[in-house]
């Protein structure tokens, strides 16, 4: 421990500050991985379409993680002392943080799908419900000709599939969560509560940046894409922040996160044919979902649950 570290009954530890090295080196290492991994998409003519991608996307899910790790080393925290701190363990009381990550799912997946309600409702997305004319069209799009099955039939299957693909992909999840949710928010919550949610995020947000500008997420390669998506992480991490803070653990923002990423495609799923819709506005990390969550932390901020006696105060290194 540091000076500043304060043993509490339950096992926790909570640090007045993290070493000004340590953030340094988390930021170094992960947005630096995160660069190096992009670097054959950037010289790919295919960009973001590379077969490559389907592993390299993945694998920068991890980048945080190590940044994390380095992070704890630098300060020489024990191995049991740093998955305390991460909110990794223990995983107390079981039930409790099993219907808080069973709540982070299901809350993911209906913030997405207001997000997509409200696009429709403002006329922004044009969605087919009744033949699901733009998923069966992106079949055509790729050579693949006609659907075996009904277009709905396959599309209900994949919403089915949401809650399992959450979980199967919740260890990608984890290795962005133990960085940003884990590791640096406890690491900027002397600056106050609030500034840490909010700058964790931009953070986040930035740290997307050498995907962004090949278009992910908005189909935007210049500066604007990185504010969207710098924004729309601002807004998804107070939520999934206030979830670590809530319950004092890693595992519901994990399974959140997860459950979001598992549900992204759902625009793409109900829109119709003739859809023409711009992804920063309707998109999963779109304008329109960005706002049903902001409207979220204020429904939070009204209820008094951001107030710093309704958090756990957590571990930093």
């Amino acid at each position: 421990m540091t000076r500043a570290d304060t043993p509490r009954p339950d096992g926790l530890v909570v640090t007045r500050a993290a070493p000004r090295r340590a953030l340094v080196l988390f930021v170094v290492v992960s947005f630096g991985l995160c660069w190096a991994l992009a670097i054959p998409l950037w010289l790919s003519d295919d960009g973001l379409a590379a077969p490559l991608a389907g592993v390299l996307l993945p694998l920068l899910m991890l980048t945080p993680a190590a940044g994390a790790a380095v992070a704890l080393a630098s300060t020489r925290t024990s191995w049991r002392q740093a998955v305390r701190q991460l909110g990794l363990w223990p995983i107390r009381p079981v039930r409790r943080t099993l219907a808080w990550s069973a709540g982070g799912l299901v809350s993911a997946v209906v913030v997405v799908v207001v997000g997509v309600a409200a696009a429709a409702a403002l006329g922004l997305l044009v969605i087919d419900l009744i033949d699901f004319s733009g998923y069966a069209r992106s079949f055509d799009d790729l050579g693949m000709g006609e659907l075996a099955l009904p277009a709905g039939l396959l599309v209900g299957l994949q919403l089915l599939a949401i809650p399992l693909n959450a979980v199967v992909s919740a260890p990608f999840a984890l290795g962005e969560e133990i960085g940003w949710r884990g590791w640096l928010l406890p690491a900027l919550t002397p600056l106050g509560t609030g500034v840490a949610l909010v700058a964790s995020g931009a953070v986040w947000g930035l740290w997307h940046t050498p995907i962004i500008l090949l278009g992910y997420n908005f189909d935007r390669t210049g500066a604007d894409g990185v504010v969207l998506m710098v924004g729309a992480c601002v807004a998804f991490g107070v939520l999934l922040g206030w979830l670590r803070l809530r319950t004092g653990s890693i595992w519901p923002p994990v399974f959140a996160h997860s459950a979001f990423n598992a549900t992204a495609g759902l625009s793409a799923l109900v829109a119709d044919a003739s859809d023409a819709s711009d992804p920063a506005v309707t998109g999963p990390l779109g304008l329109v979902t960005t706002a049903v969550m902001v409207a979220i932390v204020v429904g939070l901020l009204l209820a008094g649950e951001m107030r710093n006696k309704s958090l756990t105060p957590i571990a930093s290194s």
